[in-house]
């Protein structure tokens, strides 16, 4: 059994406390981040910049599913292109054993056995976990969304994480 993570970005906080789970990647569109980050901030960004855009989601999905990512890592920089200090204790963590998780290594492999066409795409993405100091060794995924009642009382959920303390030292994200 292993300790793993998810880390999140602040302004998802309220909605996967108010769903009780951790969502696929993919549930949210540009519209409904736009929203959250409105919520959060106060204001709404400009999404015009933003990297992900729907041929990028489908391909993702089409690829390898939609899934939801953890790590063993105590700090996950993919998490955020611009992961700063401050979120550090934006996670939720769950022994391997209480949740439906696989690690990626072995995921993946399953991938390729049905879809030998997403083999650039994977390696693209542990290439990009590599050259931002993760190790997509210590990656875990699950096929469904989590339960966020079987989280550990610690980060997000602890008695000392203080969302209006994020909210304070937080900038608009950059897209």
């Amino acid at each position: 059994m292993a300790v793993i993570r998810h880390y999140t970005k602040p302004y998802w906080i309220k909605s996967i406390i108010d769903d009780g789970v951790i969502n696929l990647e993919g549930y949210n569109d540009k519209e409904t981040m736009s929203d959250a980050i409105y919520d959060f901030y106060g204001y709404r960004p400009n999404m015009s910049g933003i990297e992900r855009g729907p041929e990028w989601d489908k391909m993702c999905s089409a690829m390898k599913g939609d899934q939801v990512w953890l790590t063993e890592q105590r700090r996950c920089n993919t998490a955020s292109k611009n992961f700063i200090r401050d979120w550090k204790d934006c996670y939720f963590e769950f022994d391997t054993a209480d949740i439906p998780v696989r690690r990626w290594h072995h995921y993946k492999k399953d991938i390729l056995k049905n879809k030998p066409e997403a083999q650039r795409f994977i390696t693209a993405l542990d290439k990009t976990a590599k050259d931002m100091g993760d190790d997509s060794y210590n990656y875990w995924v699950s096929d469904v969304p989590i339960d966020i009642s079987l989280a550990k009382r610690t980060g997000i959920l602890s008695d000392e994480f203080s969302l209006e303390d994020i909210m304070k030292a937080s900038k608009m994200p950059q897209f």
